[in-house]
């Protein structure tokens, strides 16, 4: 059960209905745009559990200030694990011919001598590790969860904006979260991926006092002094 976040239940209700659609096979993409401490990364984790608790196989990623010189760092959080955990029946089924041109992108984790990553990805590297997503969503429909993508790195935003438009028919739901207003060396892949969101691009707004005045009382277990909600709530 997903714990309640305050003020929250729209934006719950849509990144819900995107994991119900991904499950029905229906894949698509959400956005959660917004400033520093607004809540992105609770509500992706929220969905998160939900997916898990639906089945799903979620993946996530967080981009990184200091990584994102990295070519397909983002996309090795996603999929390095996952893949280099596969037995050798599962890695010959997952791991077809088209999967297989995703090599470059995950080097070892893939094959013995991958390639190197390269901040310009072929388009065959995208086009191997969209197979490379489909193939895993085959038996489990799939989450990829990617908190702070502005600071993701240009190649990984790149993939990540090309599944975003070839989701349809997937039992795939990608998962955004990007700061708003913050640092985005990669313009074009960022807007690509908000525009893929469309009906489904998240803005949050600033909590209530009343919403501060509950989040409080969950801390502290006990109701809070008025003037201490108005203060936090000004503050914050």
């Amino acid at each position: 059960m997903v714990e309640r976040l305050f003020e929250r239940e729209a934006e719950l209700e849509l990144l819900t209905g995107t994991v119900e659609a991904a499950l029905g096979g229906d894949g698509g993409c959400a956005c959660v745009e917004g400033a520093p401490g607004i809540g992105k990364s609770s509500l992706l984790a929220a969905v998160s559990r939900l997916a898990s608790e639906r089945g799903m196989r979620v993946l996530d990623a967080r981009g990184g200030e200091l990584e994102h010189e990295f070519p397909f760092g983002v996309v090795r959080q996603l999929f390095e694990r996952v893949v280099a955990d596969l037995d050798e029946a599962e890695r010959e089924r997952i791991v077809d011919a088209a999967a297989a041109l995703a090599a470059p992108a995950l080097g070892s984790a893939m094959a013995e001598g991958g390639g190197k990553g390269s901040s310009d990805p072929a388009s065959s590297t995208l086009h191997g590790l969209y197979w490379l997503t489909s193939n895993l969503s085959t038996d489990r429909p799939l989450v990829l969860a990617v908190d702070d993508a502005h600071w993701a790195d240009g190649a990984s935003l790149q993939f990540l904006a090309y599944l975003a438009r070839r989701l349809e028919g997937l039992p795939v739901a990608l998962i955004v979260a990007i700061r708003d207003g913050g640092q985005r060396q990669w313009i074009a892949p960022l807007a690509e991926l908000v525009a893929a969101a469309s009906g489904r691009l998240l803005r949050p707004e600033a909590l209530s006092t009343s919403a501060v005045g509950g989040v409080l009382q969950r801390i502290g277990g006990v109701a809070p002094d008025p003037a201490a909600i108005v203060a936090v709530h000004r503050a914050t």
